[in-house]
């Protein structure tokens, strides 16, 4: 059962986020439930948190909405969900020293890649069928910041 709807801190689960609350609030908010729904010990570590940037995502989709065409709204919405992923996963990574500008605070790639920066939601879909027409998701140096992460976290050295 739900005890409260609260702002949303770093390390609340995605599932917990009150989308509708959020995008009429204009901050992300979460569905607190009462204590015996959390009770069940520590938190999994494979849960990626979330960030701001959830927030615009629901932004972004509520505008994504207006596409009229299925194929191109489908596009975009892809575009928008790996980017949101690329987001989590820190890309581009913060040692890059090429290829990358910073847009409102915001590392962002400059190559053909679904890390590029939309400069207004209305170029969502353009991006989108640029990446589709070249058949690239993530840019050889996303991929190369993505795997150097997942050897850094997950087989380091010991």
């Amino acid at each position: 059962e739900i005890a409260e709807l609260r702002p949303h801190v770093t390390g609340d689960r995605l599932r917990s986020i009150n989308w509708r609350a959020s995008l009429r609030m204009g901050t992300l908010h979460v569905n607190d439930y009462a204590p015996e729904r959390n009770a069940g010990g520590a938190s999994d570590p494979h849960v990626l948190a979330s960030t701001e940037t959830d927030l615009a995502a629901v932004l972004s989709m509520h505008r994504l909405r207006r596409i009229p065409e299925h194929d191109d709204r489908r596009m975009a919405v892809r575009r928008l969900a790996t980017r949101s992923f690329g987001q989590v996963l820190d890309l581009p990574g913060p040692d890059r020293g090429k290829a990358v500008d910073l847009v409102h605070g915001q590392r962002v790639c400059t190559n053909v890649c679904v890390m590029r920066a939309a400069p207004r939601p209305e170029d969502i879909l353009e991006l989108a069928r640029q990446e589709h027409r070249s058949r690239i998701v993530f840019c050889r140096d996303c991929t190369n910041d993505l795997l150097d992460q997942v050897v850094a976290t997950h087989f380091s050295q010991n």
